[in-house]
């Protein structure tokens, strides 16, 4: 419904700044304030008698309709497009829609199944400088035109979405108390209302409607929004009816009038609400986060398939539970308090399960036939093995022992149990907790690269000893006959097999001491 202006009228610009002007040479602000609302009021009665009986302070049955025009053409569009504009999938549509095919092909590049299937074709140190080129490539594309036109256009799609939303339903019940919500068969009854019970709807109308502008061309929008929900969102040419018409009420500052008068208020100015999002930079940030995620997910995929393969060489199962106190179980008590806790629970465990229920059987049998029975052709040739060999056994009395030491009736667990009773409260008590946890780790860790470096010594051994057998000429040992006939077992194969253990077991342990944390 087009609402015509006089051009007679005058603005409620020219009138305040008139009553500003008289305000400097020391006039009474209320009663230049009344003088303004008299010339509006005068305005009002002058060129909108259809919709204010300005007499009785109304506004009457016709100027619903304007809104109702309005209403019928966007509400279905508020239930199709209720949380678009909190939509991440909406912003991504739109700078996809606007990606050249070099862009959408490298877009293509960054998408997780893409790295996946690259990830089976190249190593994995290849395809990261892969990635990292195409991101460079990609990002750059997005030179500062590009960004300010795409999120230009996205904000025109909130300027959209602010008008459609606007709550005519509430404005237009207020006319006719029995008009129900998006029924476009009924046919209103309206009623008129006081004047001041629609001033707030309008402030708020002509905020939201500020940006809807017959110089832009809306159709790229509704494209747009047509893709998003897969329906055309409202009427293409009643669209442009409303926008016309609201071209032409914006021009009578009917509405403007109508607050001015009916909220007392003579110095009123439409409050800006044009959107100001940026879209691009925080697609572009999901894009290469989305890259490095993918990528780093699938390198610890592949490091914890590694272990998992050489937990079951190892020990011929993946369970292996053997810790007592050094365990996720008491990790859970330090992740309340928001700490590390203990930080190498699982090469600990392998580490102590190996010690047991390997070394301290397979291993020890074997090296005390090299050790004891077999004739070495000089001492220093069996000296690191020997060293080795019983150090490790003497770690493996000392990492029980350690194990032990961490139990909740012990003297460092009732420590730590105190400590952390006190964490909230006492820094002291938290300091405290803090250096015991990384005196711990330490000494973990110690466990795990002393364990490692005389595994090494102790595989290096049985080598040489497994290349010695066959020779005519022994380097090492000079009795392997003797000792061959001293047990039941084939004693190259019975080598072969613990040497396999040892190299897996190490290759194990030095993951985790590559991988793990720094204390």
């Amino acid at each position: 419904m087009a609402v015509e202006k006089d051009s007679n009228s005058t603005s409620i610009l020219d009138l305040w700044e008139k009553m500003l002007g008289i305000f400097g040479l020391g006039g009474d602000p209320d009663k230049e304030k009344n003088r303004v609302l008299r010339d509006v009021k005068k305005v009002l009665k002058r060129n909108f008698k259809k919709y204010i009986k300005i007499g009785q302070n109304l506004v009457e049955p016709a100027f619903p309709k304007i809104f109702y025009e309005i209403y019928s053409v966007v509400g279905p569009a508020q239930s199709i497009l209720g949380n678009a504009a909190n939509s991440g999938a909406l912003k991504t549509l739109l700078i996809e829609l606007n990606l050249n095919d070099r862009q959408k092909q490298l877009e293509d590049m960054f998408q997780e199944q893409s790295i996946r299937t690259r990830s089976t074709q190249i190593p994995l140190t290849e395809l990261s400088e892969e990635l990292k080129k195409g991101m460079l490539e990609f990002l750059s594309s997005f030179d500062a035109e590009t960004v300010k036109r795409m999120d230009g256009l996205y904000n025109q799609i909130l300027i959209f979405l602010d008008f459609i939303g606007f709550n005519y339903y509430f404005l237009l019940k207020k006319f006719d108390s029995g008009l129900p919500e998006r029924d476009f068969t009924y046919i209103p009854r309206w009623d008129a209302i006081s004047g001041d019970y629609v001033v707030d709807d309008l402030k708020e109308f002509l905020e939201v409607s500020q940006g809807i502008s017959s110089s832009v061309s809306w159709d790229w929008c509704l494209d747009v929004l047509k893709q998003y929900r897969s329906v055309d969102v409202v009427n293409r040419d009643a669209w442009k009816k409303v926008v016309t018409n609201l071209s032409s009420l914006k021009s009578s500052n009917l509405l403007q009038y109508m607050v001015t008068y009916f909220g007392r208020e003579p110095g009123f100015k439409i409050m800006s609400k044009a959107p100001n999002e940026r879209i691009v930079d925080p697609y572009l940030n999901i894009i290469k986060t989305t890259a490095d995620l993918t990528l780093a997910k699938i390198l610890k995929e592949r490091k914890t398939q590694k272990v998992q393969q050489l937990v079951k060489q190892v020990f011929g199962t993946d369970a292996v539970s053997r810790t007592k106190n050094y365990t996720e179980k008491a990790n859970l008590t330090f992740g309340k308090k928001m700490m590390g806790g203990y930080l190498f629970v699982e090469p600990l465990n392998y580490l102590k399960a190996f010690l047991l229920d390997y070394y301290k059987r397979d291993v020890r049998e074997l090296a005390n036939l090299l050790l004891v029975k077999g004739q070495w052709y000089s001492p220093p040739l069996s000296q690191p093995f020997s060293e080795s060999f019983y150090a490790l056994m003497e770690l493996t009395e000392k990492l029980v022992v350690w194990d032990d030491s961490l139990a909740e009736d012990s003297d460092k667990g009732l420590k730590i149990k105190g400590f952390l009773m006190r964490f909230e409260r006492d820094a002291n008590a938290k300091a405290s907790l803090n250096q015991i946890l990384k005196d711990i780790n330490a000494q973990a860790k110690v466990f795990m690269l002393e364990t490692s470096n005389h595994a090494i010594i102790i595989a290096k051994a049985l080598k040489q000893a497994i290349d010695d057998i066959d020779k005519p000429k022994h380097d090492f040992i000079t009795n392997w006959k003797s000792l061959e006939n001293s047990t039941d077992k084939n004693l190259k194969d019975w080598m072969t097999e613990v040497y396999k253990n040892l190299y897996y077991f190490i290759q194990l342990i030095q993951h985790f001491l590559k991988e793990g944390p720094l204390v």
